[in-house]
């Protein structure tokens, strides 16, 4: 499937073509901004209701900008659903034009189009009342809201258009009248007389004011002064900031200083208690030895004796 064919059936004067409902061209990457065109420029397509074109990936915002004029010339009167996913060139701004230009689209699938952000997403809609975001992970897109909703939308919907065009008609047609006109004028001149007299009695509330507190320039040399005495406070508050982080620091660095010394000083005890209980243990061998060699020479001195006693007899 390429552009060629596209343009063919667009001119075609088939029945079948014009009543075609459901069209599909899924993966045709071939297909382009101009191909897409031709189809749907030419009238052909007025009973479109489905168009799928997923994972076309030579399509960009010119294959919205034609749908959106086509349906602006009543070429799409029944277009509500279109999948578009898996094509990464769609921005932002052709999104918005295509859902502002086609009121009967219900269904729009953006899966895949990492150029839509998340704001445009959510702006939908606002724009497509009957419809809403796509619930689902991996999901991206609009879909249509359940069907006792949409008639609601759509009843509240009407009789707001129809309440507009009531009021517009009553408006107009009251405008023409002399007394209206008089009337209004009046309300709008009482409305005027009504803000100027506001604006005296403020003006009037705002000299009472002064002459209380003081006279203008009293007044500014006192708001001088306020000025004056609020920077010396910030002042002095900035430098009783630093003092006392200063200080903090300090105690802090004292703090750490005696954290080191109790260190050293346990580590120096704690070496001395090591070698004194070495120098035990040390003391402790050296005593068994010399107890073992006392108790070996008193038994070789027996031994000798005997020996000898032994010898006499």
């Amino acid at each position: 499937m390429n552009d060629v064919v596209l343009q063919h059936l667009g001119m075609s004067k088939a029945s079948k073509i014009r009543k075609m409902k459901k069209l599909n061209l899924m993966n045709c990457k071939l297909i382009t901004d101009n191909g897409i065109s031709m189809l749907i420029s030419t009238g052909n397509m007025k009973a479109l209701e489905i168009l799928n074109v997923r994972s076309c990936v030579n399509l960009t915002d010119g294959t919205l900008y034609a749908l959106s004029n086509t349906a602006k010339s009543n070429g799409l009167l029944q277009l509500h659903s279109l999948t578009m996913s898996g094509i990464s060139n769609i921005t932002n701004e052709g999104v918005i034009h295509i859902v502002r230009s086609i009121k009967t689209l219900l269904k729009f699938d953006l899966g895949g189009c990492h150029r839509i952000s998340s704001f445009t997403l959510e702006l939908l809609p606002q724009i497509v009342p009957l419809a809403q975001l796509c619930a689902g992970r991996g999901r991206k897109g609009l879909e249509p809201r359940g069907t006792a909703i949409r008639e609601c939308l759509s009843r509240l919907m009407y009789e707001s258009r129809a309440a507009r065009r009531l009021q517009r008609k009553y408006r107009v047609r009251l405008m023409g009248k002399a007394s209206f006109r008089k009337k209004e004028r009046e309300r709008l001149d009482a409305l005027a007389k009504r803000s100027k007299s506001v604006q005296k009695l403020q003006a009037w509330w705002r000299g009472m004011m002064c002459r209380v507190i003081g006279d203008s320039k009293g007044m500014a040399r006192k708001m001088h002064r306020r000025r004056l005495v609020r920077g010396m406070c910030k002042k002095i508050q900035s430098v009783m900031r630093m003092y006392l982080a200063i200080l903090h620091v300090q105690t802090i660095r004292e703090h750490y200083n005696a954290i080191v010394i109790q260190k050293h000083w346990r580590g120096k005890i704690g070496r001395q208690i090591a070698l004194t209980a070495y120098n035990r243990f040390k003391a402790g061998k050296f005593l068994k030895r010399l107890k073992n060699k006392q108790l070996m020479a008193s038994y070789n001195t027996w031994v000798e004796q005997v020996d000898i006693i032994l010898r006499v007899r």
